[in-house]
């Protein structure tokens, strides 16, 4: 319990009356704090001298080991994780392989060829999830039972029924394939003649090189931070939870009764409560999202009087500031700052506390007309110029794509809105603040982490490399298998280091191969301690805006060399926390980690040729990513890449936030970050027993402030009552109900977080359309004065 104590005191998801337990267990607690089961106790007492005063203790604290390792920490792992295994289990099938890599193909075409349409249409992990499970069942019924033994391991092509692990590592194989290469929006930019016109940029050598280097470079860095983010009980990620949710609905047929709301036994099992639930949801989908959008953006208070300015600026929810006790109806803004029924609830209400605080800040320097925000709309990501207009990033730039100082110092420097400087300076607050959130709440964790992972290479003191830990039941059945030795993740982060060097330095692309050791350390520094954040509140913190900063100072007027270094500096880091979210979906789901090793790497490989060869054809089609493309070919967010490349590599942020910079007063951010994550360190301290303190996440507070330009209360507000009567109100009366649908509920509302693919259904009925035209002129109505 000494041990619980350490790694658990100020884990805002581990309950504090256990720790209150374990305090009065240990002697260490005042007197004051002590319940009325223990205020016979004096302060010279001693627990174990006279254990015949203290049962009712004693047993309360063997009951709390034994439930920490015999199965988990937490509650909500506990209510859909199995503490036992089956290792004899068949994983890595034929099937599962011809299943995943079918899927994995899939997803990545679909997402890399709708990927510049406008309106994007992308696939989730769910999608292939749902879509294998019936796969496997029919290949379960129809192949025959024939195979070859290898190395004494038999090989069927149908080993039995589809079970749960063969279904978790397709869920995998599918997951990792999601995203394209990052290096893909680069090469758009530059072969395109109205953004570089670098033709050399169109060698499917160069793509490749890029591509599979961004993309294994992360699997190095998670690999070598499995003992810090995903060996540790206390990294839950409680993002992965709903996809086990699934799984376990699917293959679990136990229909256990429990006690509910309303003083009822609920039977229904976990799949038929997901049907439900999913049903009602997507048929109340077709309300705002296609009948009456005005429920999507319901800004009543702006209707009250359409014309007035200010009323529209700090209520509007499509352009203003969303502050409205009633935003939306549209289940899809609910979600959009954070999914309620998924991440806790402390996450969700520091978030909400962080936007609010933020607020004030914004609407102070918009309506004081600091840095001359007051001439342009409140909450945009969009630079302007000095007349107010959108900014031309090709009015200061040469023939060969170059910084122009003269053109420069003729046409504007670039403004920025209120909402976005705010963002900007939350942004560099959050980044202190994460390196000094897991120096000060998570020291003891991350030492023994490098403890562990120093000693992995030492045979003699393997048997050391947990000292410290509190092992729960999913890591000692871990050990059943395998492990992955901490070369082989080593290899691939040289191989790809490598690949990374020789597709810069070999093609002209006027970039020191640096970047890429750059995006190494970067990661390095920050890859733990947001990793840990991640793994803890379900909330992520990317690297982009820090990797911007530094790597437009260091290649000032070079938007090329700007791509790299924000490439391997974002990237590496976000590829590394999301593998490991994959390597703990593998670890609750006791999948042995050599297979999830091939798993992530086959796939990756695949799904990188499949981006590649998507981006080949694409490329050469005439009119692409012009107003006239085809298929709706338009390219938004290679046009925001290609800004966003412009104003911090071309312009650079020395400009706006260097000595005599324009913006350098949001360089606060960096020290408040720090101030602020020791102010609540030290309020910890002096008050131990305080839940309001104890559920404060500075970093995640900070993480608020993101959530503006171009999106504002109403994609945050909405959250905190739902949350909070799912996990405060529900969890804590009717525990059994939550554990049983709770996260079934979280599930179903991540499946149908469509976002923009609506479109493609909105041509159904005409009845609709005039319905649609006819909410929309309501409001843009309440919209347009600002």
């Amino acid at each position: 319990m000494e041990r619980v104590y350490k790694l658990y005191k100020r884990d805002p998801n581990f309950p504090l009356s256990v720790i209150k337990k374990i305090e009065v267990f240990m002697s260490t607690a005042p007197y004051k704090y002590l319940t009325a089961t223990y205020l016979h106790r004096t302060d010279t007492d001693d627990i174990l001298q006279h254990p015949e005063r203290h049962e009712a203790l004693i047993q309360e604290i063997k009951i709390e080991a034994a439930l920490i390792t015999h199965n988990s920490p937490y509650a909500e792992v506990r209510a859909i994780i199995s503490n036992h295994d089956d290792p004899s289990m068949p994983c890595s099938t034929i099937r599962a392989w011809f299943v995943g890599l079918i899927f994995s193909c899939a997803v990545s075409f679909i997402n890399s060829f709708f990927e510049i349409r406008q309106p994007m249409i992308g696939v989730n992990t769910v999608v292939p999830q749902l879509l294998a499970y019936p796969f496997g069942k029919f290949l379960e019924k129809t192949l025959p039972d024939v195979g070859v033994t290898v190395f004494g391991v038999r090989h069927s092509l149908n080993p039995g029924p589809f079970n749960k692990k063969e279904h978790m590592l397709i869920t995998i194989m599918s997951s990792i394939s999601m995203g394209t290469p990052y290096t893909n929006y680069i090469v758009w930019i530059q072969y395109l003649p109205f953004y570089f016109n670098q033709p050399y940029a169109i060698s499917i050598g160069y793509q490749l090189l890029l591509g599979l280097s961004s993309k294994f470079i992360g699997y190095g860095l998670a690999g070598i931070c499995r003992r810090f983010l995903v060996y540790p009980s206390y990294c839950l990620w409680p993002t992965t939870l709903v996809c086990i949710a699934l799984n376990t609905a699917l293959h679990d047929e136990a229909d256990m009764p429990v006690p509910g709301p309303f003083k009822k036994i609920w039977n229904t099992s976990r799949f038929k409560f997901f049907s439900i639930a999913f049903g009602a949801m997507f048929a109340y989908f077709w309300l705002p999202n296609y009948l009456f959008a005005g429920l999507t953006w319901f800004s009543w208070m702006t209707w009250i009087s359409p014309n007035n300015r200010d009323l529209a600026t700090i209520t509007g929810g499509h352009t203003g500031l969303g502050l409205n006790p009633f935003p939306t109806f549209d289940w899809n803004i609910v979600t959009m700052g954070c999914d309620p029924l998924m991440v806790p609830f402390f996450t969700t209400f520091n978030l909400f506390c962080g936007t609010m605080l933020s607020f004030f800040v914004i609407l102070g320097v918009y309506y004081g007309n600091g840095y001359y925000t007051s001439y342009l709309p409140v909450n945009s990501n969009r630079a302007f110029d000095h007349f107010g207009g959108l900014y031309i990033v090709s009015a200061i730039l040469d023939e060969r794509g170059i910084f122009d100082p003269e053109k420069y110092e003729a046409y504007s420097p670039a403004f920025l809105t209120a909402a976005h400087l705010g963002s900007y300076m939350m942004f560099f607050a959050m980044y202190t603040a994460a390196l000094t959130y897991g120096a000060l709440y998570h020291h003891h964790q991350i030492a023994l982490g490098f403890k562990s992972l120093v000693n992995s290479f030492r045979p003699s003191k393997k048997e050391d490399a947990e000292d410290g830990q509190v092992s729960d039941a999913h890591n000692r059945l871990m050990k059943s298998y395998i492990e992955v030795p901490e070369w082989w993740y080593l290899v691939c982060l040289v191989l790809a280091f490598i690949i990374g060097i020789v597709g810069i330095s070999q093609w002209p692309t006027h970039t020191t191969p640096a970047v890429v050791p750059f995006g190494i350390i970067l990661s390095l520094i920050f890859v733990v301690p947001i990793g840990i954040i991640s793994a803890t509140t379900g909330i992520a913190v990317p690297l982009n805006v820090i990797a911007e900063f530094l790597g437009g100072s260091f290649a000032e007027g070079n938007a090329i060399a700007l791509c790299f270094f924000k490439t391997f500096g974002y990237t590496t880091c976000a590829q590394a926390i999301y593998f490991s979210a994959d390597l703990k979906l593998a670890h609750y789901m006791k999948i042995p980690p050599r297979f999830t090793f091939w798993a992530q790497m086959v796939p990756t490989l695949v799904s990188t040729f499949v981006s590649v060869g998507v981006l080949q054809y694409q490329i050469h089609l005439e009119g692409v990513c012009t107003p006239n493309a085809p298929y709706r070919f338009t390219c938004p967010g290679l046009n925001n890449f290609f800004t966003a490349a412009v104003l911090w590599g071309t312009i650079g942020p020395k400009k706006l936030f260097g000595p005599g910079g324009q913006y350098v007063e949001t360089l606060v951010g960096f020290p408040f970050g720090v101030a602020l994550v020791l102010l609540f360190w030290w309020l910890g301290r002096q008050y131990p027993n305080s839940k309001i303190i104890r559920s404060t996440h500075p970093v995640v507070f900070l993480g608020g402030g993101m959530v503006w330009a171009p999106y504002n209360i109403s994609y945050i507000w909405p959250a905190v009552p739902i949350g909070w009567f799912s996990w405060m109100y529900i969890k804590k009366r009717h525990l059994a109900f939550w554990a049983k649908a709770g996260l079934l509920s979280g599930l179903c509302s991540y499946t149908l977080t469509m976002n923009s693919t609506t479109t493609s259904f909105r041509q159904l009925s005409r009845l609709a359309l005039l319905y649609r035209r006819w909410s929309y002129s309501l409001l843009y109505n309440t919209t347009i004065s600002i």
